[in-house]
C-alpha cells in the first residue's frame, strides 16, 4: 500500500500512518519504520517490523512467505519481507509534544546489510549521524515514540519545512 502512496504505521498508530501517507505524495520513497534494538558495538540501530515496509526503498525484490498471525481468528498472511536499501535517508519522528505536535528530524545512513540473520521481518541498519548514543538520548529527552518514517530522496530542511506548514515543533537532531 506505501508503494501506491497509501500511509501506514503499525498498531493503530493514525498519527505516523497519517504523516506516512502526506509524506508520499512528495517523497514517494517513504516507508514506516520502527527501531528494534540497538548495535551499541557498531554504533547502528537496526530497524524491523513484522512485514510493513514501501518496496520502493527494498533492497531487491521482496521474498514471499507465509507468517503465522496470532492476534486474532484469521488466516494466516502471506507476507513480503525485505530489507532497507543503503543509502542517505531523513529518520522522522512525530509525537504529542506539550502543546502541540513534534516532528523529531535526523539525517541518517542506512547501510549496506551485514549477512543474513533475520529474514522474516522487513529490516535494515541505520547508522545517526550524531552517534548512537546521541540519537537515542535526544530521541527520548523530546519525547520520540516508537513508530518512525524513513524518507528517502529528501534532506532535513525539507521535512522540517512541512512540518512547520502545519504549525509542529521541529527539533533536528
Amino acid at each position: 500500500a506505501m508503494e501506491h502512496g497509501i500511509g501506514y504505521a503499525g498498531e493503530g498508530d493514525v498519527l505516523t500512518a497519517a504523516f506516512t501517507g502526506a509524506l508520499l505524495q512528495a517523497f514517494p520513497e517513504s516507508s514506516f519504520t520502527e527501531i528494534f534494538c540497538p548495535d551499541w558495538e557498531n554504533g547502528n540501530l537496526f530497524l524491523s517490523h513484522m512485514g510493513e515496509m514501501n518496496y520502493r526503498v527494498a533492497e531487491g525484490k521482496p521474498q514471499l512467505r507465509g507468517a503465522s498471525f496470532n492476534y486474532t481468528d484469521a488466516s494466516a498472511p502471506v507476507v513480503g519481507y525485505a530489507r532497507f536499501r543503503s543509502g542517505k535517508a531523513v529518520f522522522l519522528n512525530i509525537s504529542r509534544g506539550a502543546e502541540d505536535f513534534r516532528a523529531v528530524v535526523a539525517l541518517v545512513e542506512m547501510l549496506e546489510a551485514p549477512p543474513e540473520v533475520f529474514t522474516s521481518s522487513m529490516r535494515g541498519w541505520m547508522r545517526p549521524s550524531v552517534g548512537l548514543p546521541r540519537f537515542l538520548e535526544l530521541l527520548s529527552q523530546n519525547g520520540a515514540t516508537h513508530h518512525s518514517i524513513l524518507v528517502y530522496g529528501a534532506e532535513p530542511e525539507q521535512i522540517e519545512f512541512f512540518a512547520q506548514l502545519l504549525g509542529m515543533e521541529t527539533v533536528r537532531i
